[in-house]
């Protein structure tokens, strides 16, 4: 069935092949080849959202499969529809940390914590940030971004000592400029 559906895509009847792939998906659900050519046919189509889903299924059997390399593919092509998605962005964190890429699964966790603050999601993105604070404790600018979160939060005395710890980070290294950036709003939190 997978070479007839790939068949009816190259002589252009995308909707029949369409209905072999997905036929394909629901009785042979860990089926890396279906997906993937489910994922494609989608985003060749310009179905956003379900080629992004197939693309997630996708991952997740290579991921259970310890296929961290073709997981990662998924995730960027899943990436480049939706660039900015929180979860997608952190399955792409955590896999980089899987393939030994640690700076670059850093980052890419960090700016899933920053994408689930900028959309509302507070608690999610106080959970990320530590966790990247954890990984790379002396990552001053996540700190800095944990402290204004839980000011928004309201949690005063969790923001001062990550503002705290985030100023003398930046002292010890000599970063006068960065050092007072992030003394500065302890002086709006602190009255004494």
């Amino acid at each position: 069935a997978l070479v007839l559906g790939e068949r009816l895509q190259e002589e252009g009847r995308p909707e029949r092949a369409l209905v072999i792939f997905e036929g394909l998906t629901r009785r042979y659900p860990a089926e890396p080849r279906a997906w993937e050519r489910l994922a494609d046919l989608y985003r060749a189509q310009a179905q956003t959202d379900l080629a992004v889903q197939a693309y997630r299924r996708l991952c997740e059997i290579h991921r259970a499969a310890r296929r961290l390399g073709d997981a990662r593919q998924c995730l960027e092509a899943a990436l480049e529809l939706t660039p900015n998605q929180a979860d997608l962005l952190e399955c792409q964190g955590d896999v980089y940390l899987s393939l030994g890429r640690r700076a670059d699964g850093i980052a890419v966790l960090a700016r899933a914590a920053q994408t689930l603050q900028e959309e509302g999601e507070r608690a999610r993105a106080l959970d990320l940030y530590q966790r990247v604070l954890k990984l790379e404790p002396g990552n001053l600018e996540v700190r800095r971004r944990l402290a204004a979160s839980l000011e928004e939060a309201g949690d005063l005395q969790g923001a001062m000592e990550e503002y705290r710890q985030a100023g003398r980070g930046c002292a010890a290294a000599h970063e006068d400029a960065a050092a007072i950036e992030s003394f500065g709003p302890l002086l709006g939190l602190d009255p004494g």
